[in-house]
């Protein structure tokens, strides 16, 4: 093989070699070592994909927390913005009650 630097091939025989698969696979005939490397090939595939998957679901995952804290803060932002308006709704309903008990008793005298 040619020296090029260390590519995935390299890596790949490397630990072939050091776990001893390397003997068994080249001696399998060549009909069967070369779905052998198409399977090796279309795994590592699979793999970078489930990869990108997993990062991909990590920060949507993120992003729904973070997204669901903002929901809660609104809620309970809202939450306190009723009950001022109900405190204030009762504050004058009190007073257009109280001037209409005033006016009562002034046109009973």
């Amino acid at each position: 093989m040619a020296n090029e630097g260390v590519n995935e091939t390299d890596i790949l025989e490397q630990i072939l070699n050091e776990t001893g698969l390397e003997d068994l696979i080249q001696a399998l005939p060549i009909d069967i070592y070369i779905p052998i490397k198409t399977l090796i090939l279309i795994l590592k595939t699979i793999g970078i994909v489930f990869l990108i998957y997993l990062i991909f679901l990590l920060i949507s995952t993120i992003m729904a927390i973070k997204k669901n804290i903002r929901i809660k803060h609104i809620y309970k932002k809202v939450d306190e913005i009723d009950k001022k308006l109900d405190k204030l709704v009762k504050e004058e309903e009190t007073k257009e009650h109280k001037p209409e008990k005033h006016k009562e008793k002034t046109k009973k005298k």
